[in-house]
């Protein structure tokens, strides 16, 4: 079983969402001399307009993000195929 300080539980109660639970995520990132406002620029870009998250609601899983380049390499599948990648 975990314990969290009331704090803690707090900042968790307050950020749950049902039916998934807890779906925050965060970047750390350390470094010297870092321009925070810069680098949020750059996270900020990366998202989605309103109009481009309504195009994965179209057809059935997500069928209208493919309109997309995808920038990365095919993943492999199954276990098989990345044992013998």
């Amino acid at each position: 079983m975990i314990f969290f300080s009331s704090r803690k539980q707090i900042t968790i109660t307050n950020r749950w969402q049902e039916p998934f639970g807890d779906r925050q995520q965060e970047l750390v990132m350390i470094g010297i001399d870092m321009d925070k406002a810069a680098l949020i620029a750059e996270f900020d870009r990366c998202l989605l307009t309103p109009n481009e998250m309504l195009l994965g609601e179209m057809g059935e899983y997500m069928e209208g993000w493919k309109v997309f380049n995808d920038p990365f390499p095919a993943w492999c599948q199954h276990e098989e195929e990345a044992e013998m990648a």
